[in-house]
């Protein structure tokens, strides 16, 4: 897993030694970004803002969260049109169950994948896929705007436009994570 570091030099130094023995690379090209509180975010990255004095637990999380996964080279197997696709984790918008069926949405593309919604819940939730109500998680790198809503409620407009709704007991969790 390849990290950018924005910090104190005290802290980079830390998180360098932290980080020798581990599969995460720091270099200024990643798509991720750890940012010590008080650091400007970097434009056009995901980042992860944590206290100094935190470091330990943020390469812990960054460890075990995503088990070195590279959004890049995964997929998901779905099925449409009579047809299996490889889905790239970085191109789905959102994955909602139906009953007993689970969807995966990409743009306009709906496809039937296999496994529950708690698999993908537990397995993508390192690489920003997160759940927003009982039958939807979202991929947070696709969402355009976060309207508040009603009762502590969030709505997601995706790229497409399209609007999800996250329901108040995901809502404070959202929140957190993306420091709103």
């Amino acid at each position: 897993m390849n990290i950018q570091i924005l910090c104190s030099d005290a802290v980079r130094e830390k998180l360098i030694k932290c980080t020798r023995k581990t599969s995460i690379n720091i270099t200024d090209d990643a798509k991720v970004s750890l940012v010590e509180r008080g650091y400007p975010l970097v434009e056009g990255k995901i980042s992860v803002v944590f206290d100094g004095i935190d470091y330990d637990e943020v390469i812990e999380l960054l460890l075990t969260s995503g088990e070195g996964i590279d959004l890049e080279d995964q997929t998901i197997i779905g099925f449409s049109n009579n047809r299996y696709a490889l889905l790239e984790l970085s191109k789905i918008d959102y994955i909602e169950a139906q009953g007993t069926q689970v969807s995966c949405f990409v743009d306009e593309d709906m496809f039937v994948v296999k496994k529950t919604l708690s698999h993908y819940e537990s397995e993508l939730k390192g690489v920003g896929i997160v759940r927003i109500n009982k039958s939807q998680l979202v991929n947070i790198r696709n969402v355009k705007e976060i309207i508040p809503w009603f009762n502590s409620r969030l709505v997601f407009v995706l790229e497409g436009g399209k609007e999800l709704e996250v329901s108040k007991l995901y809502s404070k969790a959202i929140r957190k994570m993306l420091n709103l």
